[in-house]
């Protein structure tokens, strides 16, 4: 029988995740002598593996879900404490990472998932089968820490003061970019608030079409991407290696190729007027309401 997934069952996921990575990175970096990047990197593969140990243990993925926006903070501030970088630009960016992150643990329990796991690893068990842990694995745990990092290196440079060979010299990048960072921050703040006001109110078929909902049927997932976007540019102004300027780029394929597509299809099994809301509503890219009501 699997262990319940409990609040101390997860604190002791993310330890061992947490003494897992750190041990990987620390390896990494002083018997190999790894850049802090690439160490970090290690660490973070290192954690996740551990964690997947007690998802696996819990048959529960969800005991992951939070690890991914948890992990951006300590390996930045390790990129931090591995340099003599203290600029205003470092810490600017390890701030809004920092703020980033907090603004979704606010809104994430993971005891909430203790008894239904989410609804979309519920769907890929059922499809895979008996190779769901391997699937889970690879699918549910290590793409995602693959693809946050990814989006999180073009930090590295500001952070670090390790300049890669792609930048784009314009004064106000960095500032500029900083700022589409925090705007983003805000957005998803004020649909994460809206989306859950109105859970407490709404009938079970009800749609959201107030707020910022009125012009993208998924304002949460673009401000994500804009977050990283942010990131990207601010990158850009220090200097990154050419293959960190395709974090942004991958966040937003995942999104509108994958994930909008998967929710607007169980939107639309649930609830046929859905079909109505996909004609008014601008699928990513907050914009201007369509007239056609039919």
């Amino acid at each position: 029988m699997a262990p319940p997934f409990t609040t101390p069952y997860w604190c002791c996921a993310y330890a061992a995740g947490a003494a897992a990575g750190t041990l990987a990175c620390h390896y990494a970096a002083h018997e190999h002598s790894l850049t802090p990047l690439a160490a970090s990197f290690l660490g973070d593969v290192a954690a996740t593996v551990a964690i997947y140990g007690f998802s696996f243990a819990a048959d529960n993925g969800c005991v992951y879900d939070a690890y991914w926006p948890i992990a951006p903070i300590p390996i930045a501030a390790y990129w931090l404490l591995s340099s003599s970088n203290r600029s205003l630009e470092a810490y600017t960016g390890l701030g809004l990472l920092a703020t980033w992150a907090v603004r979704y643990l606010s809104i994430e329990d993971p005891s909430s998932k203790v008894a239904n796991e989410d609804w979309r690893y519920a769907d890929i068990r059922a499809k895979t089968g008996r190779a769901y842990w391997l699937a889970s694995l690879f699918s549910l745990h290590l793409t995602p820490t693959a693809t946050v990092f990814l989006a999180m290196s073009p930090l590295y440079p500001v952070i670090s003061g390790h300049a890669g060979p792609l930048r784009i010299d314009w004064p106000y990048l960095f500032p500029v970019s900083a700022a589409i960072s925090a705007v983003a921050i805000v957005l998803q703040t004020a649909a994460d608030k809206q989306l859950h006001d109105f859970r407490k109110t709404a009938k079970s078929n009800a749609i959201l079409e107030r707020g910022v909902w009125a012009y993208s049927r998924h304002p949460n997932y673009f401000g994500e991407f804009l977050f990283w976007a942010g990131v990207c540019g601010m990158g850009l102004s220090a200097g990154v290696e050419r293959w960190m300027a395709a974090g942004a780029a991958v966040v937003f394929a995942f999104f509108r190729f994958a994930s909008i597509p998967l929710m607007d299809a169980r939107m639309l099994a649930r609830r046929p007027q859905y079909g109505a809301t996909m004609r008014r509503v601008s699928a990513f890219v907050p914009w201007f309401r369509s007239s056609h009501e039919a």
